[in-house]
């Protein structure tokens, strides 16, 4: 009840909200939410959910929202939560007009709807920040990346680690990207290979890039860049102003 009063303050703009338990035993208070007005919200950033009913219940929460514009979303990692459960009961409602959206943490992304560009405009989000666990296929990622190349998605930060399939070619369909961060990925997990990747960046983004990083693969031979490669990187994105790699050999590099 004192949360949900708390999302109901007409005069609440920005809300972030701690809903894990950090390892409380069994049974312990879950925040389910209970909404029937409007909320007016800019901002919502809510982090260590670990709950499929919490999740729910916060999927209703934006769904009663009128002025979102900024959503973060972080499960926690051991809780086993797939992305699509966010999304239940979304068909019926209208519109999310959000700027950024940031989901992470979530063990797959689940049947994920083919509508959810219908419910979150693509022409509206300029940020994507989406970083999703080791079990699912590539089938999923490459669905994924085409649903949003259909949807006509082109937004100025991209921070994902779906490399498994299909970025290159979401890339490749537009220009004007700021940001390009490729997070970490789990080491069983398939990955496109780096230099045709970069080589599509190159293409489309070389004028726009002002951040570009490669974060460690866990040991994934062709995401480690060697002195050559780091070289041909700088000449190739003369705008950046903040580059994030891993090299195989520091001494090698000047």
């Amino acid at each position: 009840m004192l949360i949900t009063t708390i999302f109901l303050h007409p005069g609440l703009r920005s809300l972030q909200l701690r809903l894990g338990t950090n390892g409380t035993p069994k049974p312990y208070f879950h925040p389910v939410l209970q909404f029937q007005s409007p909320i007016s919200l800019y901002s919502m950033r809510l982090v260590q959910i670990d709950n499929e009913s919490v999740l729910e219940s916060l999927s209703t929460a934006i769904l009663h929202t009128r002025s979102l514009r900024e959503l973060t979303i972080w499960a926690d990692a051991d809780s086993n939560l797939a992305l699509d459960i966010l999304f239940r009961g979304w068909e019926d409602h209208a519109t999310l007009e959000l700027n950024i959206l940031e989901l992470r943490g979530f063990t797959s992304l689940g049947q994920f709807p083919n509508f959810l560009w219908e419910k979150i405009p693509p022409t509206k989000l300029r940020e994507l920040i989406l970083e999703v666990g080791s079990h699912f296929d590539v089938t999923e990622c490459l669905g994924f990346w085409k649903a949003a190349t259909k949807a006509g998605l082109r937004p100025t930060v991209l921070s994902t680690n779906l490399g498994a399939g299909g970025l290159k070619e979401f890339v490749d369909t537009f220009s004007g990207l700021e940001v390009f961060n490729i997070l970490p990925s789990a080491s069983s997990r398939p990955l496109e290979p780096l230099a045709p990747l970069i080589k599509c960046l190159q293409g489309q983004h070389s004028a726009t890039i002002k951040v570009f990083a490669i974060r460690s693969q866990n040991s994934i031979e062709n995401y480690t860049l060697g002195p050559d490669q780091v070289t041909q990187l700088v000449r190739g994105f003369p705008e950046v102003k903040e580059f994030q790699f891993e090299v195989a050999n520091v001494s090698e590099v000047r």
